[in-house]
């Protein structure tokens, strides 16, 4: 990325009206790491905005708007400063694809004191699910769904 800030986009999400220009406002809080949109359905009904980990180690989601800061983001649409992306080292491919990449790069830029919010001001639509029935069987998906448990 040549810009100060990079979004991570899926391909089943689709950008509403002036949502990039709202999260680019939140940046002008040097103390922020990671902005996320938050995720509609396409029968415009809120799937999330931000999220955390509960006791048992389990990912919960925000159906609230909003939820100000957040711990975690979700992997399908989010921001964040390119040097700071490339100051923690990118998305770890250990966790291959899935979940918990998105909660790794969280926790990164939690612990270097840095804060995850939500950009109510962000509508994104999520055609929930596309990209990996685009990209997978059936069985891989579960197969990537078991691995994630």
């Amino acid at each position: 990325s040549k810009g100060d800030l990079l979004t991570y986009c899926h391909s089943d999400c689709l950008i509403k009206n002036d949502s990039l220009k709202s999260v680019a406002e939140i940046f002008k809080d040097v103390e922020i790491g990671i902005v996320i949109s938050c995720l509609w359905y396409t029968n415009n009904t809120l799937q999330q905005s931000g999220g955390w980990i509960n006791h048992d180690f389990r990912l919960s989601w925000s159906k609230k708007i909003p939820r100000i800061p957040t711990d975690v983001h979700w992997g399908d649409f989010w921001t964040i400063r390119s040097s700071l992306f490339k100051k923690i080292g990118q998305l770890d491919e250990k966790y291959g694809i899935g979940y918990w990449e998105c909660v790794d790069l969280s926790t990164a830029v939690r612990m270097i004191g840095l804060r995850i919010v939500t950009c109510p001001m962000s509508k994104i639509i999520h055609f929930h699910g596309t990209t990996f029935k685009n990209l997978f069987s059936k069985d891989e998906r579960n197969e990537i769904g078991r691995a994630h448990v």
